[in-house]
């Protein structure tokens, strides 16, 4: 006589195991961040940035394989603020946060020319300045 054995797997809550780390970076770089949770069944990754659903698309990138949310071209003055990553199952949800801060870009440029006796010279200077850009609540 055979028997078959049936193992059931309890339904569990997700559980953050990586969590979105908070970031700086500069005016036009790109970003990526990453987001994992363990559960039973198999938790579904969601995100949001600035308190609205991101969804795939334009300057978004999400891979859901990978549970890693990339923004490109970034603007200090529409890509900064909080990230959340929502982690969602049958059992429940698991939320977990990071901070996105984005470095505005100024360009100095200095120059001098100097006519002295025959001969000429000029220099030029490029500073590239960045200043963090802060929320507004």
């Amino acid at each position: 006589m055979s028997r078959i054995l049936f193992f059931l797997a309890p339904i569990t809550v997700p559980r953050a195991m990586i969590s979105p780390e908070n970031q700086t970076k500069n005016d036009s770089d790109q970003v990526l961040f990453h987001c994992a949770a363990s559960a039973h069944p198999l938790p579904i990754i969601h995100w949001r940035f600035r308190n609205k659903t991101v969804v795939s698309g334009g300057k978004y990138v999400i891979d859901k394989d990978h549970g890693t949310l990339l923004i490109k071209n970034l603007d200090h003055r529409e890509t900064f603020g909080d990230v959340t990553c929502i982690a969602s199952n049958a059992a429940g949800s698991s939320v977990a946060h990071g901070h996105l801060s984005v470095l505005r870009k100024y360009l100095i440029f200095l120059g001098n020319c100097c006519h002295y006796k025959s001969c000429i010279s000029c220099f030029r200077l490029k500073l590239d300045w960045f200043k963090v850009a802060v929320s507004r609540h």
